[in-house]
């Protein structure tokens, strides 16, 4: 007979974990989303956050709106360059650099409602890193080679600086093959792990949805041969993006619904 010990051994749960260690450990298991201060502030955060993408998608829009046909070199370089177009790319980037907190008060939020938000999460994650790269290599080595352009008269020159503005949009619009798939893919998992009934949810959820279906019509128009979606891409970018960001702040604004007790 082996030896005898008093001390009462913790009855195991259906999982085969000791009840006892569990509640020794309360962050290993996470119950629901995170509603303390610290977590509201995150998320106010990444809704104001989301407002200001929109807004700086609203200013891109206007300022866009006046660029020369791309067919005129000299004009194109030049508007790149103005103020009100530095402008444009620089509140674009700042936008990119904030939005990982924007996403991680929405993966916050979601809590354990489903492993699609920690997929989401991980997908917007490669998609924001990569336009962070594009957009800083675009405001300050495109703009230096536009810059060298206007500012020389030698015409071999001018070749070799505008080919190599060329080979980067190539290559951008090369990258944005993987990068429109994850986009669309983040934004599916977002709205496949909202699961909220409340107004506010569904918004989010439809937000999300939508905005997967821009990326997938982009997507289709640049990279497989779907040239009919290109007009209806260029028509909804706008519309989708501003509906999609809004309904995300909107959603991270309103604090969440305290978990009911009881039966």
């Amino acid at each position: 007979m082996g030896p005898v010990s008093n001390v009462r051994r913790p009855r195991a749960k259906a999982g085969g974990v000791p009840g006892v260690y569990l509640r020794a450990m309360p962050h290993a298991l996470p119950a629901e989303p995170t509603s303390g201060p610290r977590a509201r502030s995150l998320e106010v955060t990444g809704a104001v956050i989301f407002g200001l993408y929109v807004l700086a998608q609203l200013a891109q829009d206007v300022i866009l709106a006046h660029a020369p046909p791309e067919s005129d070199t000299v004009a194109t370089f030049a508007f790149a360059l103005s103020s009100w177009d530095r402008f444009r790319a620089a509140s674009l980037l700042a936008c990119f650099i904030c939005l990982p907190a924007g996403y991680a008060a929405v993966h916050q939020r979601l809590g354990r409602q489903g492993g699609w938000a920690l997929a989401g999460l991980m997908w917007i994650l490669v998609f924001l890193a990569v336009e962070m790269a594009i957009r800083s290599w675009e405001f300050g080595v495109v703009a230096s080679w536009q810059r060298d352009w206007l500012a020389t008269p030698d015409a071999a020159e001018r070749t070799r600086l505008a080919g190599q503005v060329d080979a980067f949009s190539q290559g951008v619009v090369a990258l944005y093959l993987p990068l429109l798939a994850v986009h669309a893919l983040a934004s599916g998992a977002f709205a496949l792990a909202l699961r909220g009934r409340d107004r506010w949810s569904q918004l989010a959820r439809v937000g999300f949805a939508l905005n997967a279906l821009r990326a997938f019509l982009r997507l289709g128009a640049m990279h497989l041969g779907l040239d009919g979606l290109a007009p209806v891409a260029s028509a909804l970018y706008l519309p989708l993006t501003v509906f999609h960001g809004l309904a995300v702040a909107a959603w991270l604004a309103v604090p969440p619904r305290p978990p009911r007790s009881g039966p």
